[in-house]
């Protein structure tokens, strides 16, 4: 029996629906058969017993059985079947699942509804490493219930890095990683890419110009659809917002690095366009907006191969966090007023900016124009790069790990 006292308590000194978590999975893990969650509920009262007074407390407007003590166990049941951490046998019986049984052997009877959950993954972890061992030398490209993963070291070649190192086994976790975004067009351009040839036949309407890119809206190819798209604007200079086009394009694969839900650096491969040709004008739209529930421009960008390289100030933290700090100084190079917002649309961090001018936002004022990146040991300030082009450090920052 677990006592009472050893578990975290709410105001009226019974433990919460948090605190029932582990015992549920504990009292599951030893029933020989399958249980519904009346048995259930009087399982874990018998293993968790508390005080009579305790026991016997009501819920606000409760009758008969609806006691707190009940109420927390019977709504961790309920957590723990959204977790997975339970399972169904039939309508009314429940068994413990295997994740729920990983999650109670690893971390005991205080554990979070957090550790089910995660359980999942370290599942999926360890069945990929299983696949990937079985699979590794068979230069072959297999569709799983997921999407396609290519163990061809010549479909590795093609991706584009973007000034990053890629291994083959980084190129195959990677894959592995795609699988569960939400992009479902980078699903259906994975299939082109892989069964045509590396190619495909687009119909879309531009949503939006810039000098170098344009946004395509209402993208649809392999008779499927999605919902905006960007990509270079090289052969379609002559294209304006609402024309509706149809062209053909090569399909390549990108490497992108995003955080995942753990705030952690990932490597993942996309799908983007490029190289349009037998371009045609379908029709144009004078008025064409984008579809009530299309991905926002802004949003479309940031899931582009076009905006993959990691913003200054993410290479500062990362620096930071590994022992060097980036510091930022201007260098005068006219005498040229700007605005104070073009300033700070930059994505520098000002904290590392010398003697910044304040001023007011509305406010203009004479500032320096070309900025000068310098990368110092933060253990003996020693000056370590000094250079005033972006790509170049993007360049050293990398050669500081791989």
């Amino acid at each position: 029996m677990i006592d009472y006292k050893t578990l975290d308590r709410d105001k009226n000194g019974i433990p919460p629906q948090k605190s029932y978590l582990g015992p549920i999975l504990k009292v599951a893990s030893k029933a020989k058969d399958d249980f519904t969650k009346a048995d259930l509920i009087e399982m874990v009262k018998k293993e968790v017993p508390l005080p009579s007074d305790l026991s016997a407390l009501k819920t606000q407007g409760g009758k008969g059985k609806n006691t707190i003590e009940n109420s927390h166990i019977a709504r961790a049941i309920g957590t723990l079947l959204f977790s997975e951490g339970l399972e169904h046998t039939d309508r009314q019986h429940y068994k413990i699942s295997i994740r729920g049984s990983r999650a109670y052997k690893k971390y005991g009877i205080h554990l979070l509804n957090w550790d089910v959950f995660y359980e999942k993954f370290e599942m999926e972890r360890e069945q990929w490493e299983s696949f990937k061992e079985d699979k590794y030398d068979t230069n072959t490209v297999f569709l799983t219930d997921e999407g396609y993963i290519s163990f061809r070291k010549s479909d590795w070649k093609k991706v584009q890095i973007n000034n990053h190192k890629l291994s083959f086994d980084e190129y195959l976790d990677a894959q592995k990683a795609s699988e569960s975004l939400s992009f479902k067009k980078d699903d259906k351009l994975a299939k082109l890419y892989f069964t045509n040839d590396e190619k495909g036949n687009f119909n879309g309407v531009i949503a939006k110009v810039t000098k170098k890119y344009i946004l395509l809206g209402n993208l649809s190819f392999d008779n499927s659809n999605t919902d905006v798209f960007w990509m270079k604007r090289d052969g379609l200079e002559d294209c304006r917002i609402g024309d509706q086009i149809s062209f053909t394009a090569n399909i390549y694969p990108y490497l992108q690095i995003s955080k995942d839900l753990r705030k952690e650096y990932q490597k993942q491969i996309y799908y983007a366009l490029a190289e349009p040709s037998q371009i045609s004008k379908i029709r144009h739209l004078k008025h064409y907006k984008l579809p009530k529930y299309s991905m926002s421009p802004e949003y479309a960008w940031k899931a582009s191969s076009f905006s993959a390289t990691t913003p200054y100030s993410e290479i500062e933290n990362e620096l930071e966090m590994k022992e060097y700090t980036i510091k930022v100084d201007y260098q005068v190079t006219g005498n040229s007023r700007i605005s104070a917002k073009d300033v700070f649309k930059n994505a520098v961090n000002l904290k590392h900016i010398n003697d910044y001018p304040q001023f007011n936002f509305e406010q203009e004022k004479l500032v320096p124009k070309t900025q000068v990146y310098s990368v110092y040991d933060a253990k003996d300030n020693k000056l370590l790069f000094k250079t005033k082009n972006y790509a170049k450090l993007r360049q050293f920052v990398e050669s500081l790990y791989y």
